[in-house]
């Protein structure tokens, strides 16, 4: 018994240690990322991002490789705006789009709710704030897409044994935002996976960045595509061109 409970405290031990790491690096990629933004004199369109680390695109080794990047690489005609910070939870993004109340956008990209994952946000409370943020996004856009993270217990990050509350939290998310796009005529893009259908987990070091929480510029890649893909079964995506 005291030798299983031995190895407890030391596998704990070392979690702790890693996860330490990990979280530093975390905070670098955070300081070092740049929200991808592109201002074109004779636009076809306006686009927004607004949203969380995700929507800077931390983990990318560069601004152009991450959802707002890859979208100006294939369609160059569309200004850019970018208003993602890290660390932003889905409450906190309901003043910034508040604050371009006299603004008129296309296309509002929100990527947002990994944060509300990550530190359990009340269920209730989610689903106002989802709410509210996709409301405020329809009074400044033509087209609203919601993008959340994938599954985050999947993550690297997150020893397997612990990573169950981080999958549940995250289908929880998943089935809000799903039916607040749905109740305000959005456009959700489902980027969930179960772990053994999960793209991310066939490769780690190249779809995962150094934190093992972000995506990287591959793993930015695969939402964008995935990004495509729903607009095309929306038949919007012509729409964009």
């Amino acid at each position: 018994m005291y030798f299983f409970l031995g190895v407890l405290v030391l596998l704990g031990s070392a979690y702790v240690v890693r996860a330490s790491l990990l979280l530093g690096k975390s905070k670098e990629l955070v300081q070092g990322a740049i929200p991808f933004e592109k201002s074109v004199d004779n636009f076809s369109s306006r686009v927004l991002f607004a949203g969380d680390s995700t929507g800077v695109g931390v983990g990318s080794d560069s601004p152009e490789k991450t959802v707002a990047g890859y979208f100006a690489q294939d369609f160059p005609n569309h200004s850019l705006v970018n208003l993602s910070k890290s660390g932003r939870k889905t409450g906190e993004l309901i003043p910034v789009l508040q604050s371009q109340a006299d603004q008129s956008f296309d296309w509002v990209f929100i990527q947002i709710g990994g944060n509300d994952i990550l530190y359990f946000t009340p269920q209730a409370t989610l689903a106002t704030e989802i709410g509210d943020v996709l409301l405020q996004a329809k009074r400044i856009g033509k087209h609203v897409v919601l993008l959340t993270s994938g599954n985050v217990g999947n993550a690297p990050f997150f020893p397997r044994l612990l990573s169950s509350p981080w999958s549940a939290k995250t289908r929880i998310v998943r089935e809000l935002f799903s039916a607040a796009a749905r109740e305000h005529q959005a456009i959700y893009v489902d980027l969930y996976q179960e772990r053994e259908d999960d793209v991310f987990l066939s490769d780690i070091p190249r779809f995962y960045s150094a934190d093992q929480l972000h995506p990287s510029g591959d793993g930015y890649l695969v939402w964008y595509k995935q990004a495509l893909q729903t607009l095309e079964a929306a038949g919007l995506k012509e729409s964009l061109k």
